[in-house]
């Protein structure tokens, strides 16, 4: 019965260390991380340009998401550094499809505040000031 226990504790310890062991050589320094997020979002532009062959396509939903895909790329390439530190602060998991959705929420979200100051424009401009007499 001892022997049982013992070789129980020594393979429970065993086994404590190896997964610990492997825990603190998954953590990543910052460097190696941005490098893998870099080569996700390289990934990603890759795949808009690829999108971007299609803008010749007959059918009218291809030919915008070929330029969706064309005004993606241009964001993920002005943007390069900033979305590489977002992903990092963010702590976005380095898998594609991860960073896919990371970078479409962001490519988005810039489009809808640039909609939606657009449009606060337009009307704030239809609206007569304070000093116009009618």
């Amino acid at each position: 019965m001892k022997t049982k226990a013992t070789i129980f504790s020594v393979l429970m310890i065993t086994l404590t260390l190896i997964f610990g062991f492997n825990a603190m050589c998954e953590e990543t320094n910052p460097s190696q991380e941005a490098r893998v997020y870099a080569d996700l979002l390289d990934q990603y532009i890759a795949n808009c340009d690829a999108k971007i062959e299609m803008k010749s396509s007959k059918l009218d939903n291809v030919r915008r998401a070929a330029a969706i895909a064309g005004l993606k790329s241009t964001f993920a390439k002005t943007y390069r550094k900033e979305l590489i530190v977002s992903m990092i602060q963010d702590e976005i998991k380095p898998k594609s499809y991860r960073v896919q959705v990371h970078l479409n929420d962001r490519f988005y979200s810039l489009v809808r505040s640039n909609v939606q100051a657009q449009i606060s424009n337009r009307f704030f401009s239809l609206v007569p000031s304070k000093k116009s007499t009618l």
